[in-house]
């Protein structure tokens, strides 16, 4: 057989190999009862009370907005704060799905002969992680449209470039997610070293205020991180509807996706590589 086609036959294997342990995964988790109903409640918690805060800064009728405007650029305050927050539920949700797959089966008794499949690397995490990220992402855009009924902020709609952010965001954080993989993987903690990570970004990313608040040091690495890019793709689309901003921050997001998905890549498969020789890949 040839090269080529032996390629092609193994990237046919790694395709179906996914489809397969998303379907695993998504199953599993309608094992659980009401786990969408519930999540997206939970998440919708998220999201209204930072809104409800800024229309308490902002004062009755609006009183205090000047210094919010001066800051933010838009009187749309509800809009940019509903948004953060929702942009920062997508990222956590994405991200943490990926970053907990190896503990989340663990958990369920099936890393040790999901891990044993003669498939990709990439094909066993994405495929694992893939159903997570979906309801995660369920949970983010039920969040944001309970808020938006409830509170009836103005957007602006420009499909092309939103959905660029979205679709460019996901990649990011999901590559992003790799490296918390790794990282438990490596550390066997998953829980504290990703509510750890995820409590920086929160910071960083500036989901209720600019980032131009934060310390130079602050917004340096805040650059660093895909929830800050996603952030401002989101408020240029749906707030200022400036589709070049939005554009430039798909680009971020492209570079950032890419760099991080290459490192995840290396450090999961090489930590991959020691755990399994110390024996430690089902020892959390």
């Amino acid at each position: 057989m040839s090269r080529s086609r032996l390629a092609v036959r193994l990237a046919w294997t790694n395709a179906a190999a996914t489809l397969q342990l998303t379907s695993l995964s998504w199953r599993m988790k309608q094992r659980e009862p009401f786990f969408l109903v519930s999540s997206a409640w939970l998440a919708t918690l998220a999201v209204l009370p930072m809104a409800l805060a800024a229309v308490a800064l902002v004062g009755p009728d609006a009183m205090h907005i000047k210094t919010f405007v001066d800051l933010a650029g838009t009187d749309n305050y509800m809009a940019y704060v509903a948004i953060g927050a929702t942009a920062m539920i997508w990222s956590t949700q994405t991200g943490a799905n990926v970053g907990f797959v190896l503990e989340a089966q663990r958990l369920s008794g099936t890393l040790g002969s999901i891990w044993l499949t003669p498939t990709s690397l990439l094909a066993r995490v994405a495929g694992l992680g893939a159903s997570g990220m979906f309801v995660g992402m369920a949970r983010t855009l039920i969040a944001f449209a309970v808020a938006w009924a409830i509170l009836r902020f103005p957007v602006s709609l420009d499909p092309f470039p939103l959905l660029a952010v979205l679709v460019a965001s996901t990649f990011a954080v999901g590559s992003f997610g790799l490296i918390w993989a790794a990282v438990v993987l490596r550390a066997r903690a998953g829980m504290i070293l990703v509510q750890a990570l995820l409590m920086g970004m929160g910071i960083l990313a500036g989901p209720a205020y600019p980032t131009t608040v934060l310390p130079d040091w602050a917004q340096m690495v805040g650059q660093l991180l895909p929830p800050t890019w996603m952030i401002r793709g989101l408020r240029a689309t749906l707030v200022f509807n400036d589709a070049a901003a939005a554009w430039a921050s798909v680009a971020a997001l492209l570079g950032l996706g890419l760099v991080f998905g290459v490192c995840g890549m290396w450090l999961f498969a090489r930590f991959d590589r020691d755990a399994r020789q110390r024996g430690h890949l089902e020892s959390f």
